[in-house]
């Protein structure tokens, strides 16, 4: 008798795995494209925490690939034009909106560094607002009343050290011109200064 059975040309079996090893390779192309960052969109995100009237510059922005879901009109696509402002703060590691950039300047805030002893609130973290506070003189046996010396400042930068067992925090306040002066001469006369987040 002879032999009915039908058999499916090689060349088919060929082809079917060539397809199958094209949709791998188009697969594993596409996932490398996307964890790469490549087909991303190119946003502006800030390299520092940007306060209210900081310039925006090469200096505290870069771009960077984001996915944003199709929301991207609403970020810078480019570097900061020359003489752009920020009018409210921004993170470090935030887009930056294209509604919180203004061509002008707007209200400067000036920044004070101070040398706190001991660790901050976990609550007290770059781009949040702050109060500062007095806790009064140097001296234990005369206490004074705590004031308070500025409201709403925003904490810049922290940074923390120790040194013979003793820990010293230096944070960098944005605050209103206005609260200078007390600030100046509560550093000048070594009194015990606090930062409180604002709620």
């Amino acid at each position: 008798m002879t032999n009915l059975r039908l058999r499916k040309p090689r060349a088919s079996k060929r082809l079917n795995r060539i397809g199958l090893a094209a949709v791998l390779v188009l697969a594993l192309g596409f996932g490398t494209v996307r964890f790469l960052g490549f087909g991303q969109p190119m946003l502006l995100v800030a390299t520092k925490t940007i306060v209210a009237g900081d310039k925006l510059t090469t200096g505290n922005t870069q771009l960077a690939p984001a996915d944003v879901q199709n929301f991207e009109s609403n970020y810078l696509s480019q570097l900061a034009p020359p003489e752009s402002f920020a009018s409210a703060t921004i993170v470090a590691g935030e887009l930056v909106p294209k509604r919180l950039v203004s061509p002008g300047s707007v209200d400067t805030l000036v920044s004070v560094t101070l040398d706190l002893s001991g660790a901050l609130s976990s609550m007290v973290v770059e781009g949040r607002h702050v109060d500062l506070w007095s806790a009064g003189g140097n001296n234990f046996d005369s206490p004074t009343s705590p004031r308070m010396l500025a409201a709403q400042a925003i904490v810049r930068s922290i940074r923390t050290s120790t040194a013979l067992s003793k820990t010293t925090t230096t944070v960098e306040l944005a605050m209103n011109p206005e609260y200078l002066d007390a600030v100046l001469a509560a550093q000048a006369a070594k009194q015990y200064l606090t930062v409180v987040a604002v709620p």
